[in-house]
């Protein structure tokens, strides 16, 4: 019967289409009262979702740039640099038996600060982290100015 209905003729009921959702409808009426008495809450504007990969840290004269990489060797593990992303990759296959295989990947890229001397990059592992030293180039090492009175 809604199918012979002109577009746009259709009509409102208390605010919401009559196609609408339930569970949309709900959410609509409710968000506004919990953004009034709690503020803006995240499960009601966007959804957050917790952060991952590799931590990276800014000693001053380098960047420190650790990644979790349990279960592998240092054999097992590839860290390429170009331009201003850094790539970690571990892969590890093994055949025990006839049957039995064991598999695993893991693979990260991240995005580098301007200022980072990619020639000289130091990487050490050691209790499954992976702990990559990246210096600064001498132009972008951080300097103290003196504030005169």
């Amino acid at each position: 019967m809604f199918g012979i209905v002109p577009r746009g003729k259709e009509k409102r009921v208390e605010g919401f289409w009559p196609y609408e959702p339930p569970m949309a409808a709900l959410r609509r009426e409710f968000a506004p009262l919990f953004d009034r008495m709690f503020g803006r809450w995240p499960i009601f504007t966007e959804i957050e979702t917790p952060p991952y990969g590799p931590e990276m840290e800014d000693l001053g004269e380098a960047i420190v740039v650790r990644e979790a990489v349990p279960g592998f060797d240092a054999k097992e593990i590839e860290v390429k640099v170009s331009g201003n992303l850094l790539t970690v990759r571990a892969e590890r296959k093994e055949k025990k038996g006839e049957t039995e295989k064991v598999w695993g990947e893991i693979e990260r890229t991240v995005l580098l600060p301007d200022g980072v001397d990619t020639e000289h990059v130091e990487a050490s592992y050691r209790n499954g982290v992976l702990e990559m030293r990246l210096p600064k180039l001498p132009e972008a090492k951080e300097r103290r100015i003196e504030v005169k009175t």
